[in-house]
């Protein structure tokens, strides 16, 4: 079987709360050698799961990006991992996102 490992990290901001998970992802291609490969997971176990946090809004409902990039970059180092890159990407919720922000290793 063609098997693959991910690291997955699930990044929950909310109107109220913001959580961090990670979780290791195995995934096998259940397509034929020649078809389009269809993968699927077979196991997920979460290594890391921050607490649950306050989101970091202003007195607009703005988000504080440089708050919650602190926030997130906190969970990353108690979980003993690096990351490359971090998008931020503005969902359809009552807080307002300006736009999205690449906060991106500096």
């Amino acid at each position: 079987m063609n098997t693959r490992q991910l690291l997955s990290v699930g990044i929950d901001i909310g109107t109220t709360t913001t959580q961090v998970i990670f979780s290791h992802l195995e995934l096998v291609n259940r397509a034929a050698v020649s078809q389009v490969p269809r993968y699927e997971f077979i196991k997920r176990e979460i290594s890391w799961q921050s607490p649950v946090f306050f989101t970091p809004v202003d007195k607009q409902g703005g988000l504080k990006e440089a708050e919650l990039k602190t926030l997130i970059l906190e969970q990353y180092q108690a979980a003993a991992l690096r990351r490359k890159a971090l998008i931020l990407v503005p969902s359809l919720s009552p807080v307002k996102a300006q736009k999205p922000a690449t906060l991106a290793r500096r």
